[in-house]
């Protein structure tokens, strides 16, 4: 879980940064989306610990088994 961890902290704050100094630093700051496809789900688990709320799946009913199984961590 320490690299899911640390690399969405890491992306977290470029991605801060880049917005502070874009043009668009007036609008809130994007969102991360993690894309959950062929992932295990052990690093879908972790990324959800390290507190990541925001996944993208390719297909709805891949997206229906994974999470049903996960919405409890």
């Amino acid at each position: 879980m320490d690299d899911i961890s640390a690399n969405r902290r890491n992306l977290i704050k470029t991605i801060e940064k880049c917005h502070k100094n874009s043009f668009y630093s007036s609008f809130s700051v994007p969102n991360l989306i993690a894309v959950s496809k062929q992932q295990p789900d052990n690093k879908i688990e972790n990324a959800l610990k390290a507190g990541h709320r925001i996944f993208g799946e390719n297909k709805i009913q891949d997206g229906i088994k994974r999470w049903s199984n996960l919405l409890d961590v």
